[in-house]
């Protein structure tokens, strides 16, 4: 029986020990008495270093131990959220829900914590909340222009031909900018939906694609020299030209757009073994370690100020589902104040692989 019991104990102390969520068992004298392995990332905690300990000894905050102490004794609320600090780590968001544990005569013996880092979902609202209010912004502008311009067509009999043909231009490049933000959110919610992306698939010259998509932003970003470097002949790959544009452009706008002082911004494509292989360089204000590993988020955006660079934060996010669509990948390179380089590689077709050249 007593054999039994011990193999019990084990499996449940190994099912605990594989939850996500943090574990903390204390008893009726505040002695600590388990913590799951995912307690002690939460509360940067060692157990081994906790045993035998009281939960004053491991609570390091005095507000959250006070909460715990309330919500034990029921002058508390015994569910609540919390922002916990340590030194081992960044600041967390964490849900705590107390649990009274009984002993074999129903009485109460201790309390579990059940412990759940919310930080990624908190960080997902605040950044959603930044993207309705980007995105209404995003949209207004552009509108407010086609209806100011529009107005004054249909307001004003004596503009000159010239000045139509302006008006009309500025229009159509906003109404363009709102096509662009609405193919992103239509994009986003395929992709939230699960549904993916769908590619229509031609084949298509990725050199001559590189260089229609280079000279078009030369020929509007007067104050960057944009250089274009490709290898001399074509490549055939069998890809959705529209949104392998759709990354071409993105990639270029945002060099010239995080490029505010201007600078050269380079395009590079060749072949590398087994795909074919994009860069875009530029000198800009480049992105430090944390900004290069959440750059490629939905909602994401290097600085959430009023005076960053305009954009929804959809851009690089989309930008990736479209290049794994494809079977390729897509990575960033780059150093604070020191520019930023995009890759993106593309796989070439079964016959055309092995024993291409490198890029540099």
């Amino acid at each position: 029986m007593e054999s039994s019991l011990r193999t019990v104990g084990e499996r449940l102390e190994k099912i605990f020990n594989s939850l996500s969520d943090g574990l903390l068992v204390i008893d009726g004298a505040e002695r600590v008495m388990f913590l799951n392995p995912s307690a002690e990332g939460i509360l940067g905690l060692q157990q081994k270093a906790l045993f035998p300990g009281r939960l004053s000894e491991s609570i390091t905050d005095r507000h959250l131990l006070k909460r715990l102490r309330e919500a034990v004794d029921g002058r508390g609320k015994k569910d609540f959220e919390w922002r916990l600090t340590h030194d081992s780590g960044p600041a967390r968001e964490i849900t705590v829900d107390a649990l009274p544990v009984a002993d074999e005569h129903d009485c109460r013996a201790g309390t579990a914590f059940l412990l759940r880092d919310i930080t990624y979902q908190k960080e997902l609202d605040r950044l959603k909340s930044e993207f309705i209010c980007t995105a209404a912004h995003e949209l207004r502008t552009p509108l407010t222009a086609i209806l100011g311009f529009s107005e004054l067509l249909l307001g004003r009999s004596d503009l000159p031909p010239e000045q139509q043909r302006d008006f009309l231009g500025y229009i159509r490049q906003k109404a363009e900018n709102l096509a662009e933000i609405i193919t992103d959110l239509l994009d986003l919610s395929r992709i939230e939906a699960g549904r993916g992306l769908h590619l229509c698939r031609e084949s298509c010259d990725i050199n001559a694609l590189v260089q229609e998509t280079g000279l078009t932003h030369s020929v509007h970003s007067g104050r960057h020299a944009i250089e274009i470097v490709l290898q001399d002949k074509s490549v055939e790959l069998s890809l959705d030209r529209g949104k392998i544009t759709q990354v071409l452009e993105n990639l270029l706008s945002n060099a010239i757009k995080y490029s505010p002082n201007g600078g050269a911004v380079q395009i590079c494509g060749g072949l590398v073994p087994g795909a074919y292989q994009v860069y875009v360089k530029d000198e800009g204000i480049g992105l430090s370690r944390q900004e290069a590993a959440r750059v490629f988020d939905k909602f994401y955006r290097v600085d959430g100020s009023h005076s960053a660079a305009p954009g929804t934060g959809l851009g690089l996010s989309i930008s990736k589902h479209i290049v794994e669509a494809h079977g390729g990948r897509i990575w960033v390179e780059s150093k604070k104040g020191q520019g930023a380089t995009f890759y993106f590689t593309l796989p070439l077709p079964v016959a055309a692989k092995g024993g291409e050249a490198g890029l540099d």
